[in-house]
């Protein structure tokens, strides 16, 4: 392990004990849900976590940065995008302890005595990805381009045969001659 870059993985319910804090790098190709979404993935998320202790359970807190290249969905040129996402969950041993959390807690299941450390980040980091990645210029193009109503006045329009148009008033004039009747 270079300085700077953290572990794989950590005891978390030794970390969350003794109050420890850690910061380093972790390398994009380790956020293998993420890495897929991206044109690249030889970028270093930055991340700075703190475990500790919350209601005698293991908790972690803190926050991942990255700048990421996706592809514009308008224009189809690449774009980066700082994706930048605070972390704080609770660490619980199983499926049916996620119940016990309160409504506004995350929780993070791990049931070894270790935990990913993109176990920890990389959930954070996808739901930060926009839905359709845009450049800023090109987010109004479309909107900017629509013709007013007033605009549309002057423009030749074909006709359009209505073979229909007139059967209401037809229809009525039926009616009228029947009731004189």
């Amino acid at each position: 392990m270079s300085p700077g870059h953290l572990p794989l993985d950590v005891e978390y319910r030794r970390l969350s004990r003794d109050g420890e804090v850690m910061s380093g790098t972790v390398p994009m190709v380790r956020l293998g849900r993420l890495a897929e979404q991206l044109l690249s993935a030889d970028q270093q998320v930055e991340v700075e976590l703190g475990f500790y202790l919350r209601r005698k359970r293991p908790a972690v807190i803190g926050r991942a940065s990255v700048t990421v290249e996706l592809t514009c969905q308008r224009c189809l040129e690449p774009m980066a995008l700082t994706l930048d996402v605070r972390i704080d969950a609770m660490i619980v041993g199983t499926e049916d302890a996620l119940v016990s959390l309160e409504a506004h807690e995350d929780g993070i299941v791990c049931e070894d005595k270790r935990i990913s450390i993109a176990d920890l980040i990389e959930d954070d980091l996808l739901m930060d990805l926009p839905i359709s990645p845009r450049h800023e210029q090109c987010a109004e193009v479309y909107v900017t381009n629509f013709r007013s109503v007033d605009e549309d006045e002057g423009l030749d329009r074909p006709e359009v045969n209505r073979p229909f148009a007139d059967l209401a008033v037809r229809v009525a004039d039926m009616k009228a001659k029947k009731k004189d009747v």
